[in-house]
């Protein structure tokens, strides 16, 4: 019996390590991927400012811009996000 309560808790301490590594790890990806997003994002629209004349234009577009691929992931929202959120969990989890 003791044994039993051993394993179990040897896999508990394995799935949950593993599955904070892999968050620690996600959340990381994500503050660098958003870091490097931001800085194209200003220089693209610094860029259409310099077409067009006027710096602020520029980061009027693309703030159109994320807002429509905002809303256009907010509709879409399940199958975009939570869906396969829930099954990396999961499998992450269950493994």
């Amino acid at each position: 019996f003791d044994t039993r309560i051993n394993l179990f808790k040897l896999k508990t301490i394995n799935k949950v390590s593993s599955f904070l590594s892999t968050l620690v790890s996600a959340l990381i990806l994500i503050a660098i991927l958003l870091l490097v997003i931001f800085f194209i994002s200003v220089a693209i629209a610094l860029l259409i400012g310099e077409w067009l004349g006027s710096a602020y234009l520029g980061f009027f577009i693309v703030a159109g811009i994320y807002i429509i691929i905002g809303l256009i992931l907010y509709s879409a929202r399940r199958k975009f996000l939570r869906d396969p959120i829930s099954n990396t969990l999961l499998k992450e989890l269950l493994d």
